[in-house]
């Protein structure tokens, strides 16, 4: 009998339910101007695109006897999701 195994979350629904409101949004704005779809779409791509990445990094590992990757890939995830969104 193995040891209890946590299922990694579905973090990729997070951020295909963000680009599913994004991208419509982005279009419906176009009618109204193009410079701010344009803006909300940026805006909002700095926001959804580094967040996979993180989220990939920081769930990468899992059990106790992999602390150590754990520590290491959150803090690796969260400057790369802070140079993404920069």
């Amino acid at each position: 009998m193995s040891g209890a195994e946590i299922a990694r979350p579905p973090v990729h629904r997070i951020t295909l339910a963000q680009l599913a409101l994004l991208i419509p949004s982005c279009l419906l704005l176009l009618v109204i101007d193009k410079v701010l779809a344009y803006s909300v779409l940026r805006g909002g791509l700095v926001a959804v695109v580094p967040q996979p990445y993180f989220a990939v990094l920081a769930f990468r590992w899992r059990g106790a006897r992999s602390a150590r990757g754990i520590v290491r890939s959150g803090n690796i995830g969260e400057v790369g999701k802070f140079l993404l969104s920069a």
